[in-house]
């Protein structure tokens, strides 16, 4: 922890660096974004005494990056003051970054995410914890990208561009692991007779990108080349019920851009992920993955929606008797821009439990949103955020339920240097 309080405050210092030096040819971009949450209404589904109308957060993210010919640097510090049981409705707040999970308290800064790409040559480059997500992962009402759709890694990894359109990329995941264990970090790797080990395969991910015309996109990705086994499955750790797991995955991908051919600001995203080994996963990879998304806007409108399917269930939670649903996520987005000044919008999510005692649970988001657009550097965004749920399992009364999850407000600005 005290690691990332440090990288955070040297990040921000950097940044003031970078803001006063010579760029020598480089590119800047600095990018602050503020958000205040001041008043949030809650239903907790774990203690009644805690529902009611309490402060929420206030939450500061900072993105600069830096391009050069040679060099390309990102960071991403991150500093929060957020209520002591959050919006998730339990107890104590929780920062989960790269696999780890913080009990961080009200207050919390860390070095979010960061990467550096290093190209000496032509046509090889070199990253470190530059994950290089492909075009047909990404989510675009949710700015992000399917969990397993990067070509590059949060470690080390080689890309090569033989011929123009064409990316090959081999990787180490883990920084903070694979310097010690080649690709493994010993307290996710355990051999045959289920025992901790550091004497593994290294863990290896790959992919293929072609881009054609700068239309189409195809990719094919693998994670865990080598087929190592693990005890841990995304927040679940292995006992005498949970056998070692291969946690190797398969992700075809595939993107078109219409702008060039049609003449129309609309992008097409799917993809679809293949879990090698059913019989041992839970509730967080339960099952392969599909995903897909559309984006459209013109001068006036912007429209885009997004969804992520669980196609198959866990045969280990059928053995075990759990009710396990299909979970699925929705999102869609719709905005219009009024003004050169003024942009209105409107978010939607739905959202499918999995887990065994809440199969079946239902959760709805609307944000409607409003952005002004002061100038070229200042935006200020102001939004109500109102999240319900039905059929779910309230622990403490033991019985399912419907009703309001929470609602708040929501103040933003954001900087562009």
């Amino acid at each position: 922890m005290k690691k990332t309080i440090l990288g955070a405050v040297a990040a921000l210092l950097c940044s003031a660096v970078f803001a006063e030096m010579d760029l020598a040819g480089g590119t800047l971009t600095f990018v602050n974004k503020l958000d205040i949450e001041p008043v949030l209404y809650t239903k907790n589904r774990y203690d009644s005494d805690l529902d009611g109308i309490h402060f929420s957060e206030i939450n500061n993210t900072t993105e600069i990056t830096f391009k050069t010919d040679l060099i390309d640097l990102y960071i991403e510090p991150e500093m929060s003051i957020e209520n002591s049981f959050g919006r998730n409705g339990s107890n104590s707040n929780y920062y989960a970054h790269a696999g780890k999970t913080y009990n961080c308290g009200p207050f919390y800064c860390v070095l979010r995410d960061y990467a550096i790409t290093i190209k000496p040559f032509e046509k090889v480059w070199f990253g470190i914890s530059d994950e290089m997500y492909t075009k047909g992962s990404y989510l675009p009402v949710s700015d992000s990208n399917v969990d397993f759709g990067a070509l590059g890694t949060d470690g080390f990894t080689v890309l090569y561009m033989p011929v123009e359109g064409l990316k090959i990329t081999a990787g180490l995941p883990s920084w903070n692991s694979y310097i010690y264990n080649f690709g493994c970090d010993t307290s996710y790797c355990i051999d045959k007779d289920g025992k901790y080990t550091d004497k593994t395969r290294p863990v290896v991910n790959s992919g293929v990108e072609y881009t054609y015309d700068e239309s189409l996109c195809f990719a094919f990705i693998v994670n865990d080349l080598f087929f190592n086994k693990s005890h841990y499955r995304g927040g679940i750790y292995a006992n005498s019920d949970y056998k070692p797991f291969y946690r190797t995955t398969l992700g075809f991908y595939a993107s078109f851009d219409a702008n060039k051919w049609l003449g129309q600001n609309l992008t097409v995203n799917t993809g679809y992920t293949f879990v090698a080994d059913k019989k041992n996963y839970l509730f967080d990879y339960a099952a392969d993955l599909l995903s897909t998304s559309v984006e459209w806007k013109n001068e006036k409108f912007n429209f885009a929606a997004q969804g992520q399917f669980r196609l198959t269930k866990s045969e280990y939670a059928k053995d075990k008797g759990y009710e396990i649903s299909n979970p699925y996520g929705l999102a869609f987005k719709a905005g219009y821009t009024v003004n050169e000044k003024w942009l209105a919008e409107c978010y939607l999510n739905i959202n499918k439990n999995e887990e065994h005692f809440s199969a079946g649970e239902m959760y709805y988001s609307i944000n409607p949103c409003a952005t002004y657009t002061y100038n070229e550097h200042h935006k200020f965004r102001a939004g109500l955020n109102y999240n319900f749920y039905t059929n779910r399992w309230n622990i403490k009364e033991q019985k399912y339920e419907d009703g309001i999850n929470n609602f708040y407000v929501n103040f933003g600005w954001t900087y562009t240097l």
